[in-house]
């Protein structure tokens, strides 16, 4: 499953969590079903470990571990002191139920900082069930520590950026059908053709993620790697490859675009692309504002507002590729959004709200709403289904300024939704919010622009989506500290309008690349797709791979943005181009690593930043939504790549470098392998027979080749299998119940055993004699979180040996599946006949043409060329 955090007020810190006995989904009567039964309760399954509040004398951070908990929706944290009882969390911080479900989980942790908080405060933690019942812990008084600060700043920096981010909004303008034909008729036309010809020029990619209208100035291009020396007139900006019209200042000091964002759920930057060319290029025009004859006046424009929150992230909720995050969870305590309407027109009677839901637990939704103490209709829906509801009210019901909307779970105990989105469609005056405005004016109607802070007004008619027009010559007037413009009566138009100061920049100029890769005379048996940064370690190991006669393509993943989705992150533009490169090149690739981490929070709505170095596609199976790489290379939908895939999930150049070195050691002390010997963990014998299931698969191997069985029920398990693995086994294969960060529960084995962490005395250490790992259990290979690694990452990455190579699935499937794909893997690894790691997971995903669940969700962490005979 996926990882699931709560942000707004609140940050959730997580450990990677061992579940207890229950990830492995089971077959039983030929039925996947759950280990434990789903009417145990949330009371009963769910415990504190720990609380702690600390202090460095500025707020207070908040943090606690469970000991287990299981279907448990949240928290809620309460604080105590003179002043009263205050709860400082208006919305539930996420649990376990997000990632979980109804499976039993151990060890996470989760904190909060209240800056309203004192040393004499008292706090209280309440977690929320799925069935509603709640558990409190005792009062936790505060505590003077140096910790505080430490962990309070990197919380409020991440609530920093996250606050810019997780709120996406809106304005659609309710245009006339004449004003609606024009723009349908000039909105741009991609031309692919043309674009290939722009990114095979020298310039730069200039990203764009809000819309409006864009001032970049020449030290900005030359930091960026433009060459601003060539003639300005001949420069010129694409999108889609379809030029836009610009404007360039003298001298070539800056130029001015209107540029826009995308919406998708990998990005929201939109790219543009500045060269260098041969002829003059557009030039954004200019029509000289002349006075009007009509007195009428337009005192307003129909708008809708919009507003996306996107701060809680399930994969529980199966929705393909479409984003996975949502708002502030809604339960019967109820909680308030808080947003901002300017120019409301309140001589129009009546306006429209529209308020979107997905409901989260499975009964019956009746959602209560309250709007600035209005009291609206309630929304009704059942189960896990997105729900909305649209009202006709009153304008008066609106504010001009401050809004809120107190939204409250009125239905049966339990019922949980999250906020998705919300829609108010009202008259707005022709009022600037920050310097800015989006608006348009009607046929033969004057209208008065106002609220500008300076009088060095820019209104840009952008009806043509590629050639807008400046006006100028405006009539524009003080009045007190701002200015306005009266634009006479004419013909309905679309307009931007803002100052010059407050122009927006653009979030990144770089270099693009103008060597193409999308070109049929490439060959190469294997393709390297690596993040820009570690270009130079993904060379060396495409000169590795050199080195035994291997034709290598190392690729920059921005060069196949630029060239398959018109410069946009996208997980698709990546299947493209391996299809592309398949099917087309002269030597068609066999095998694919990608060098980058992939991150379930693309557009960093968490505030963790942009990690999303090379993504990979989120797909839907029959328990929940995963991660899967192997789709990237699926061409024809059957859940089997056509070329082998692996990924190094790294975020550093060093990290490339060491994992690199295990590679190179293990292939070059390849000889007799299977001397070594292999080693088969297991799980107890719950929902599945996992002893039987690893002595199945051990009997694939030569009769003679050693192996070692541990059981998790046998005396001294963990130091019997730790000591195993550091005898430098050749492979080790669990089966059992598992989780992102271990196999069956903590007493067995984890990342911490990896880590040599959290007061873990039995300790990996095995440099220079790795193992490759199968992992026959769910989501050891869930790598797309940021805060914590998955056990088949943390021991890719150890620094004391762990492993080379691990295969591990991303979500959950069951263990009649895997094993069938598991003995044909360990037949062709014995008989020797296949030896490279990505042609044996090939073919042992072959033999399960109906198990698209387990051919999809297991990934491999490692190299597909890695040699294992």
């Amino acid at each position: 499953m996926r990882k699931a955090f709560s942000i707004s007020i609140i940050f959730t810190l997580t450990l990677a969590g061992v579940l207890d006995l229950s990830a492995q989904r089971v077959v039983r009567g030929g039925e996947p079903k759950s280990r434990q039964a789903a009417t145990t309760t949330t009371l009963d399954m769910t415990g504190f470990e720990s609380v702690e509040a600390m202090t460095d004398g500025r707020g207070i951070f908040v943090r606690w571990q469970m000991s287990v908990e299981r279907n448990n929706l949240g928290f809620e944290v309460f604080r105590v002191d003179s002043r009263g009882k205050a709860r400082i969390t208006d919305e539930p911080i996420g649990g376990s139920a997000l990632l979980y479900g109804q499976e039993a989980v151990r060890g996470l942790r989760y904190s909060v900082y209240d800056a309203e908080g004192t040393s004499e405060s008292i706090y209280f933690i309440e977690s929320i069930g799925m069935d509603g019942r709640r558990l409190r812990t005792n009062g936790t008084p505060v505590v003077e520590s140096g910790l505080a600060s430490a962990l309070a700043n990197d919380w409020n920096s991440r609530k920093t950026a996250a606050d810019q981010n997780r709120n996406v909004f809106g304005a659609d303008l309710a245009l006339t059908k004449e004003l609606e034909t024009e723009v349908a008729e000039n909105a741009l036309v991609p031309d692919p053709d043309m674009h290939r010809w722009v990114i095979s020029q020298n310039g730069v990619r200039i990203g764009v993620r809000k819309e409006g209208f864009y001032r970049v100035t020449r030290a900005e291009l030359q930091s960026g790697g433009f060459n601003v020396n060539a003639d300005p007139a001949l420069w010129q900006l694409y999108d889609h490859g379809v030029e836009q019209s610009i404007i360039v200042g003298p001298n070539g000091d800056y130029i001015e675009f209107f540029g826009r964002g995308v919406d998708t759920p990998d990005s929201d930057t939109r790219a543009y692309f500045l060269i260098n060319a041969a002829t003059p290029g557009k030039r954004i025009g200019t029509r000289v504002v002349r006075p009007g004859t009509s007195n009428v006046v337009a005192q307003s424009y129909p708008q809708t507002f919009k507003l996306r929150e996107r701060t809680n992230f399930t994969n529980n909720i199966r929705n393909g590729h479409a984003e996975n995050f949502w708002g502030r969870i809604v339960t019967s305590s109820g909680s308030t959004l808080n947003f901002t309407l300017t120019g409301v027109d309140f001589s129009r009677p009546e306006s429209t709200i529209k308020v979107a839901f997905q409901g989260f637990s499975q009964g019956v939704h009746s959602m209560a709403m309250t709007l600035n103490g209005e009291v609206l209709t309630p929304a009704a829906s059942a189960g896990q289904a997105p729900y909305s509801t649209t009202l006709t009210v009153p304008t008066s019901y609106l504010r001009e300024g401050a809004n809120s909307l107190l939204l409250r779970s009125a239905g049966p105990t339990g019922d949980s939704s999250f906020f998705d989105s919300l829609e108010i469609s009202f008259n707005r005056r022709h009022e600037t919010e920050q310097n800015k405005i989006y608006f348009f004016t009607q046929n033969n109607r004057s209208a008065k622009i106002s609220g500008f802070a300076s009088s060095d007004i820019r209104i840009l008619d952008i009806g043509a989506e590629s050639t807008p027009t400046e006006l100028i010559n405006l009539p524009i007037e003080a009045d007190g500290g701002t200015f306005f413009v009266n634009l006479p009566a004419a013909r309905g138009r679309v307009l931007h309008a803002t100052t010059t100061s407050s122009m927006l920049s653009p979030v990144s100029i770089v270099p693009f690349d103008p060597v193409l890769i999308g070109v049929p005379n490439e060959a190469a048996n294997l393709v390297i797709i690596s993040y820009k940064n570690w270009m130079a370690e993904a060379e060396a190991w495409a000169n590795y791979r050199r080195g035994q006669g291997i034709t290598v393509k190392t690729v920059n993943v921005d060069e196949i943005y630029d060239e398959f989705n018109y410069g946009v992150l996208s997980s698709d533009a990546v299947k493209l181009f391996l299809q592309y490169a398949y099917t087309s090149w002269q030597v068609q690739p066999q095998y694919a690593l990608i060098i980058g981490d992939a991150f379930f929070d693309p557009r960093n709505y968490r505030g963790f930043g942009y990690h999303n170095y090379i993504p990979t596609r989120s797909v839907n199976t029959i328990f929940t939504e995963t991660p899967s790489d192997e789709y990237l290379a699926d061409f024809n939908s059957d859940g089997l790549a056509e070329i082998a895939v692996g990924r190094i999930p790294v975020r550093s150049g060093q990290t490339v470098t060491s994992t690199l070195a295990k590679v190179t050691n293990w292939e070059a002390a390849l000889v007799n392998p299977l001397d070594r010997g292999t080693l088969f963990a297991y799980d107890l014998p719950d929902g599945y027979d996992f002893e039987g299931m690893s002595n199945r698969i051990r009997n694939q191997l030569p009769a003679g080749a050693p192996a070692t069985m541990v059981g998790r029920g046998q005396q001294n398990s963990q130091a019997t299998l730790v000591s195993a693995i550091n005898s430098g086994k050749f492979f080790v294969n669990y089966a059992g119940h598992g989780t992102t960060g271990g196999w069956a529960a903590l007493s067995f084995f984890s990342i911490f055993n990896v880590t040599c962490t959290n007061g873990q005395t039995q300790c990996v250490n095995n440099p220079g004699n790795e193992a490759v790992y199968t992992m026959l259990t769910c989501l050891n290979g869930f790598f797309i979180s940021i805060d914590n690694d998955s056990l088949a990452e943390t021991l890719l990455f150890s620094n004391n040996g762990g492993g080379v190579a691990a295969w591990a699935s991303t979500g959950l499937t069951t263990p009649d599946v895997q094993e069938v794909m598991a003995q044909r893997f360990y037949n062709q690894l014995g008989a020797g006949n296949i030896p490279r790691m990505g042609d044996l997971i090939r073919d042992a995903k072959s033999t399960i043409p109906g198990g698209i669940d387990v051919r999809l969700s297991w990934t491999l962490i490692g190299d597909p060329m890695l040699k294992v005979r």
